[in-house]
């Protein structure tokens, strides 16, 4: 049974990037990691892959702009726990 709920909340959800699509008409790919913390919270960490050409001061902006937003949900979790 516990098995069967982690393999539920390790989906991943394919959808277009609607706003890159339009400006660049070429589709963009984005999919969810949904992990299952303490008490039945979950960490959403969000991964964007683009089929466009970007440079690395772009790709590096956006990695650091998605680890920094999962790196704060991770702290407040434990934050919380702690309390």
């Amino acid at each position: 049974m516990v098995l069967l709920q982690y393999l539920v909340d390790f989906n991943f959800r394919m959808m277009w990037c609607s706003k890159f699509f339009f400006l660049f008409f070429i589709s963009g790919l984005t999919f969810g990691l949904h992990l299952r913390l303490l008490h039945g919270l979950r960490l959403v960490i969000i991964f964007r892959i683009f089929t466009f050409p970007v440079t690395n001061t772009y790709l590096k902006s956006r990695m650091s702009l998605y680890f920094g937003m999962v790196q704060t949900l991770a702290s407040s979790e434990i934050n919380i726990h702690e309390s």
